[in-house]
């Protein structure tokens, strides 16, 4: 039961950022999550919690971040930018204490429209990071998901399950054109300082084509463990009529929506113990 009960316990604190967003063609988050004790599982009686949540629709950039918590450091941005096609940039880190865990998430995505002949497009993905493994290994993970998919209107998710095998097919007309999962365990790149993973993703799109671009970032670190991926999930095209591709923006009315609640107070924090 000592798994599940691990489980459960994250589960609650990230919920607020596995909970899918209703369609918008531009949204960011961002999110620290802190949890003790830890001893084989986390959470418990006399547990102790922290949680930062920034982002939402509309917005092209998220920042959260615990820093000098009771369980340990955490730090998570999402940003949508860049000259030419505005590209998804993704960072997170998470360092927990000794009888803790500590996680950090970032995710985004952004609609474009291509116009123009068909055209064959390569998207290079490229993954900085290290992961330290805690008293109890793998207690520290790193993982980047990257995907792309043709639809009018898309859901957004920064879980990858929800958005992948929920979102994408309960989508009427979305399809998958290719996605690349970076886990750095599996890579077997654990404990061996900073590492760097290239990945690319191949697609076709027509003229007319709505194709969207999302990404996620989720680094942990349990019992001392650590996740450092603040150097950066970016990516670039490297192939395709990149001119053909325009990104989409929020219509005007949801902008001002979204600046009202960011004035209200959009990035909320919550520390308790």
């Amino acid at each position: 039961m000592k798994q599940p009960i691990k489980s459960i316990a994250l589960l609650a604190l990230s919920g607020l950022l596995a909970a899918p967003v209703q369609a918008a063609p531009v949204v960011t988050q961002a999110g620290v999550f802190t949890l003790s004790p830890c001893p084989s599982f986390c959470g418990g009686g006399g547990g102790t919690s922290e949680s930062d949540f920034d982002g939402g629709v509309g917005l092209t950039s998220a920042y959260a971040e615990i820093v000098g918590g009771v369980n340990g450091d955490g730090r998570a941005a999402a940003s949508i930018g860049g000259a030419g096609v505005p590209l998804i940039t993704l960072n997170a880190e998470a360092y927990s204490l000794p009888n803790a865990t500590v996680t950090a998430d970032a995710g985004a995505m952004q609609k474009y429209l291509y116009s123009g002949p068909t055209s064959n497009f390569t998207l290079e993905v490229q993954l900085d990071g290290s992961v330290v493994e805690g008293s109890q290994p793998p207690d520290a993970s790193l993982v980047g998901n990257v995907m792309v998919v043709t639809a009018s209107d898309l859901d957004f998710s920064t879980d990858y399950g929800t958005f992948a095998f929920e979102i994408v097919p309960g989508t009427p007309g979305a399809q998958a054109l290719d996605e690349e999962v970076i886990v750095f365990l599996q890579e077997g790149l654990h404990n061996l300082g900073p590492q760097s993973v290239t990945r690319t993703l191949d697609f076709t799109l027509e003229d007319g084509d709505s194709v969207f671009i999302w990404a996620s970032l989720l680094t942990r670190g349990t019992r001392g463990g650590s996740a450092d991926a603040f150097s950066t999930l970016d990516m670039a095209f490297t192939a395709g009529n990149v001119a053909g591709l325009s990104a989409v923006p929020l219509p005007a009315p949801l902008v001002l929506l979204a600046s009202a609640l960011g004035l209200l107070g959009l990035r909320r924090g919550a520390r308790r113990g």
